[in-house]
């Protein structure tokens, strides 16, 4: 798989500013633009499932498949992401695969006679060409299975407990927990619950997941329910999954700042500092401008843009599609008519001249908008940033370097690593030890907000996981949810406190 790397070096260019832009890619103004994303829009969130309520087993969050008038299907997933570490080749390789865990359960409303269930995972990823696919034009898509993977629970033909049906554990209503009146049989499931486990690892090699006008790589689960009768039929849902690019957590150089600073022409001296080289769609991030000029030079505006390139290829990657490079003006300051931008600016001494601020990276809301997309590894479709620094100014007592322009202009490009909104440090670092650990929360860089709030519906005292037993009619014992252990002190110098 070929993923792009991130170039330690920049280049610029140096050339006469001209109002004519004929032929130059069209800048987004983000803050010009006539309507803005709605700040409550997730791109995750677009197509959330209902939750499901009033289920026994505990789980971090139970969200309904499908249902009938006989059964509902909901499943709850132990993270509600999952992250997969590593933006080369080599970190790739070197990384463990991501684990896939949760639970269906199968919730019985009246008695019902079922031939399967099962639940299956899949990966497709998509290209998008309208003008047709060369060298006939005909197909105007391209679409490949990229994983596919079935857990098979429960069949009549194989079953073996007639009570449990294969489930890890169950609970019948009290109703029905008489077998003389109601006798088991493998393929009839008695009003109650029925929970199956499933766990999967997921190597880092796959794509992350995508969603672009043009191109996507999506991943989901599909439950199916195979009901025995000639007009029941098949019972399906579907839940999307997402798979998060993250960094690797060994890899310094992605932490380091990006610093420019060079020499022009003995004329001016300049120090650039941008944030890292790993950029959070959301987040802000600190700037740095340093000048000294050398001779009388007068700098008129600074500006910084984001620049998007994306590529689309097809057949083997023999076919390639470029879209038009996108330009975000992220940053700009500019100096009153016949005035330098440096007069505004703190002195450090002399004539060094130094500004700070701070940046605001595009969010999920532009990335729901089709605005941005963070950086892609998926070969058939490729997404590249640029962080770009313009600074203008003029030079008049060098007319040779002048020319008949009136004004001068220095493109500084630097690559840089567009990652998603959940790749936050509150989302992929181990979290601080506490007396209570709240479950897995996802949070947006977007001013910390959270994706998934399990808060809302965990409660302090969750029932007792029970094992395959037969279910009881009494109630079960309520225990306290991850109790934090005896402190070193209280064990070495008074002993446990019973």
């Amino acid at each position: 798989m070929y993923l792009p790397l991130l170039r330690s070096h920049h280049h610029d260019n140096v050339f006469p500013y001209v109002t004519n832009t004929s032929g130059v890619d069209p800048v987004i103004r983000l803050n010009d633009r006539p309507v803005q994303p709605d700040p409550t829009k997730h791109i995750y969130q677009e197509k959330k499932l209902s939750r499901c309520t009033n289920l026994t087993y505990p789980a971090r969050e139970w969200m309904l498949l499908s249902s009938c008038s006989s059964f509902r299907v909901a499943i709850a997933l132990a993270e509600p992401v999952l992250y997969l570490p590593g933006t080369t080749t080599n970190e790739i390789e070197s990384e463990k695969s991501a684990v896939l865990r949760g639970s269906l359960c199968l919730h019985v409303l009246k008695p019902v006679k079922i031939r399967k269930v099962q639940l299956t995972l899949r990966g497709k990823a998509r290209t998008e060409w309208p003008e047709g696919i060369p060298p006939k034009l005909f197909e105007t898509y391209e679409e490949h299975s990229l994983l596919s993977h079935s857990w098979l629970f429960f069949h009549s033909d194989n079953a073996g407990n007639n009570t449990s049906h294969g489930a890890v554990w169950h609970k019948i209503i009290p109703t029905y927990i008489d077998e003389q009146h109601y006798p088991r049989t493998p393929e009839c499931f008695y009003p109650g619950e029925y929970v199956y486990h499933f766990e999967l690892p997921i190597s880092c090699s796959f794509p992350e997941s995508i969603h672009m006008d043009m191109g996507s790589v999506n991943y989901y689960l599909e439950s199916l329910v195979d009901r025995y009768g000639t007009f029941s039929g098949k019972n399906t849902g579907r839940m999307g999954l997402e798979l998060i690019r993250s960094p690797c957590s060994s890899n310094i150089a992605t932490a380091e700042p990006i610093i420019v600073s060079k020499n022009w022409e003995d004329r001016l001296k300049y120090e650039i500092q941008l944030g890292e080289k790993s950029l959070i769609m959301g987040q802000l991030i600190p700037i740095t401008f340093k000048f000294t000029p050398l001779g009388n030079v007068q700098i008129q505006k600074i500006r910084l843009f984001l620049m998007e390139r994306r590529y689309y290829y097809c057949r083997q990657r023999t076919i390639r599609r470029k879209e038009k490079t996108r330009q975000l003006l992220l940053y700009e300051r500019s100096a009153p008519r016949d005035e330098c931008l440096l007069s505004q600016w703190k002195t450090l001494g002399g004539n060094n001249y130094e500004m700070a601020d701070q940046l605001r990276i595009p969010g999920c809301h532009d990335m729901s908008a089709n605005i941005v997309h963070f950086d892609t590894t998926y070969p058939n479709i490729r997404v590249t940033h640029t962080l770009r620094t313009v600074l203008r100014f003029s030079c008049n007592d060098s007319p040779e370097l002048m020319g008949d322009a009136k004004f001068l202009e220095i493109c500084i490009d630097s690559p840089v690593q567009l990652l998603s909104c959940r790749c936050s440090q509150d989302s992929t670092i181990l979290p601080a030890y506490c007396a209570r650990v709240p479950s897995s929360e996802v949070l947006c860089a977007y001013e910390g907000t959270p994706i998934y709030d399990p808060s809302s519906f965990l409660n302090n005292n969750l029932p007792e996981v029970v094992g395959t037993s037969s279910p009881t009619v009494d109630e079960w014992p309520s225990v306290s949810f991850q109790v934090p252990p005896p402190k070193y002190d209280d064990i070495f110098d008074g002993g446990l406190n019973e």
